[in-house]
């Protein structure tokens, strides 16, 4: 059964000139300064502070680390963190 979902995957991203990311599931992050983190694709929030965001993902935990930091905007799929962010660390 994954064998053909990954077939259908391959094929609506070469259909649809997409990255192979955008159909497969990875996580992206995407910072903006260090005051927005945009994540998606993710399985959960494990752990939230003002200092320490951690985010469970399809194959590791990411902590984002920081200053003031508040989830503006989560959905099923993407989540929105602002404030100073220091860094971002990935555990298995």
């Amino acid at each position: 059964m994954k064998k053909k979902k990954s077939k259908f995957r391959e094929k609506l991203s070469t259909v649809f000139e997409l990255p192979p990311e955008a159909t497969a599931g990875a996580t992206r992050v995407i910072i903006l300064n260090n005051t927005d983190l945009f994540l998606e694709n993710h399985k959960g929030i494990k752990e939230y502070t003002l200092t320490k965001v951690r985010v469970h993902t399809e194959h590791q935990e990411i902590v984002i680390k920081g200053k003031d930091m508040e989830l503006k905007n989560m959905g099923a799929e993407n989540i929105i963190i602002t404030g100073e962010i220091g860094s971002i660390e990935y555990e298995p």
